[in-house]
């Protein structure tokens, strides 16, 4: 089974070569905002979920045809829930120069191995988006093993770990946790946390669940310059719906399948790749929300949403 995607345009992080880490959908929370979709496996303890070896000859053939800005550990889940990723970080380091980050909500980096495993990467993202129980819950609605005062200080403590490189994601939910006093909440943990950005994102793709609404770009600059110093816009302005897909193989595999359905066959002839590249970019625009799967008889067909 393939687990890496793209390369695939990220405003984060430039041109990010993906690494899935869990199979689809396993998770801590269940976030409301999620454009992978709803969690089917909520879990906390990790597991091993992965090839290491295969993995990395994927990665390997991957990187020496089209070599990304970054190589990011994330996909369709919680990564940190992948008992083996020290291990993977470790073997990726032996490999490529190229930075190494990791996606990941936070909700696991209390517990000190997981911190252990996770110290590897260069660039290290976790989210926070309340600092009070009930939105927290209403938000991500987490596994029940899970307690936020914990999540707080086990971002404060991986801060310890990462005096660079770390980036603290604010996901930001029109009437759920943009009031003044969610706001100045967060900037005091925040504060306390002192990560060396702040990203503010929101809604911009079909989320999990319709109540999870976005916020326009003007309220954005407002608490941008409420938080003030490092904060930073990283939502993408919507385009026509698109979201944000760069000029390239990802962009005319979007264009294809927006006027009609079609499969990996088709996108590979038509396109001139090859399948592996093929089944690469659709994975990734498939976990980032813009295209989707339709199955008809034995034939599996992509669409855009």
């Amino acid at each position: 089974m393939a687990r890496i995607f793209g390369p695939v345009p990220s405003r984060r992080l430039g041109l990010s070569l993906g690494i899935d880490l869990v199979p689809c959908k396993t998770c801590s929370y269940n976030c409301i905002y999620c454009e992978v979709g709803r969690t089917t496996n909520l879990i906390t303890e990790p597991s091993s979920f992965i090839n290491i070896a295969e993995t990395i000859k994927e990665l390997e053939d991957v990187i020496s045809k089209s070599p990304p800005d970054v190589i990011t550990l994330a996909g369709s889940g919680e990564p940190t829930l992948n008992l083996d990723i020290g291990a993977l970080i470790s073997e990726i380091k032996k490999i490529t120069k190229i930075p190494l980050t990791l996606l990941t909500n936070g909700s696991l980096l209390w517990k000190e191995e997981v911190r252990e495993r996770c110290r590897g990467v260069d660039i290290i993202l976790p989210t926070l988006s309340s600092v009070f129980k009930k939105t927290h819950d209403m938000i991500h609605r987490p596994h029940p093993g899970l307690d936020l005062d914990r999540i707080i200080q086990g971002l404060k403590e991986t801060r310890k770990l990462f005096k660079r490189g770390y980036y603290l994601e604010v996901v930001l939910l029109k009437g759920i946790n943009d009031s003044e006093e969610e706001l100045s909440g967060l900037k005091k943990v925040i504060w306390d946390i002192a990560p060396d950005r702040v990203q503010l994102n929101t809604v911009v793709r079909p989320p999990a669940e319709t109540s999870a609404l976005p916020l326009t770009q003007e309220r954005l600059e407002e608490i941008k310059a409420y938080f003030g110093g490092n904060t930073e816009i990283v939502a993408p302005s919507p385009i026509k719906g698109r979201g944000n897909i760069s000029d390239s193989g990802a962009e005319r595999i979007f264009e294809m399948v927006k006027r009609r359905p079609v499969t990996i066959d088709d996108i590979s002839n038509a396109l001139n790749f090859s399948r592996v590249e093929t089944e690469q970019m659709v994975k990734g625009l498939k976990i980032k929300g813009i295209i989707q799967e339709q199955r008809h008889g034995d034939n599996l067909f992509y669409t855009s949403k």
